[in-house]
């Protein structure tokens, strides 16, 4: 799904207000002009596996310049089941 997102062209030449309309509010806000959103990818190794995927803007236009496909992650904290007394 991410990788479709990127790789369709659906993000070109659409504002900030757009894209946030179209996908909701994203994730995570690198300054002013990127912004990026978590997918879960649908399957667990340990805990959920994420792709990100990022979102550039002009400054002066607010229209996307650049969207791509970041690493995948996995969260670092796992929660852990309390110890058996």
């Amino acid at each position: 799904m991410a990788g479709d997102l990127v790789s369709s062209g659906r993000l070109r030449k659409r504002t900030k207000a757009e894209v946030v309309e179209m996908l909701g509010p994203p994730d995570v806000c690198y300054g002013g002009s990127t912004i990026a959103y978590r997918v879960d990818n649908g399957y667990r190794i340990i805990a959920p596996c994420y792709s990100e995927v990022d979102i550039l803007f002009e400054k002066q236009s607010d229209i996307v310049s650049n969207a791509s496909l970041g690493r995948k992650a996995i969260p670092e904290y796992f929660p852990r089941d309390p110890p058996r007394n």
